[in-house]
């Protein structure tokens, strides 16, 4: 069945980021952001969950494009257990960084890199191919390098 919710979770997220890259001084509005679209792809997870559990494996090619040159998303029970429990994590993991994480570490981006990471992984979840599976987990790998270095400072090296 062709539906187009498959990317609802996907697209969230990446709203949610760009969203919080305009509110890049402002940490308060950063978190309440963080934290409503992290509840909002978990609801759309629950949907897309429940969608495919009762009516099987959903479909989508991105602007119509057929399969070997367009990008093709498919949900199966599996793939969408996999983003209903990464949504889960994922609004675990924002209600913790709003108390957890410092407020200069929020200035440095923590929270639009996040909802980065959590789109790529939705999207690792649901593509349908091996080479937009590679895309997605270079945008996975990007995103986690960047949380890693993330207003880090450099306290094994001293300048002689």
């Amino acid at each position: 069945m062709i539906d187009n919710h498959i990317i609802a979770t996907i697209i969230v997220h990446l709203f949610i980021a760009i969203v919080q890259l305009m509110f890049w001084r402002k940490s308060t509005a950063q978190r309440f952001l963080s934290v409503g679209g992290s509840l909002l792809v978990l609801i759309l997870a629950f949907k897309l969950f429940f969608k495919v559990y009762e009516g099987g494996i959903l479909t989508m090619n991105a602007a119509n494009w057929k399969a070997p040159f367009g990008i093709v998303f498919v949900a199966d029970l599996f793939s969408s257990t996999l983003v209903l429990l990464t949504s889960i994590a994922g609004l675990a993991v924002s209600i913790f960084s709003c108390v957890g994480v410092g407020r200069q570490r929020i200035l440095y981006g923590y929270f639009p890199i996040f909802h980065f990471l959590m789109m790529g992984l939705n999207g690792a979840f649901l593509t349908g191919d091996i080479f937009n599976l590679y895309v997605w987990f270079e945008v996975i790998i990007i995103s986690s390098f960047v949380l890693m270095t993330l207003g880090g400072e450099n306290r094994n090296w001293k300048v002689l």
